[in-house]
C-alpha cells in the first residue's frame, strides 16, 4: 500500500475526529462494507 496513501487517510480521519494521530490504527479488512471513515482502493493486486 503506497505510503503516501496510507498517511493522507490517517491524517483525514484524525482531523475529522479531532484525535490525536498517535490514537490511530491501520485496520484492513477484505469483506467488509465501508463505512463514513472507511477508504477504498479498487483494483489492488497483492502478490
Amino acid at each position: 500500500m503506497p505510503e503516501a496513501f496510507v498517511t493522507a487517510t490517517h491524517q483525514e480521519v484524525a482531523q475529522s475526529h479531532k484525535w490525536s494521530l498517535k490514537e490511530l490504527r491501520l485496520e484492513i479488512d477484505l469483506n467488509r462494507e465501508g463505512d463514513k471513515d472507511s477508504f477504498v482502493i479498487t483494483g489492488l493486486k497483492l502478490a
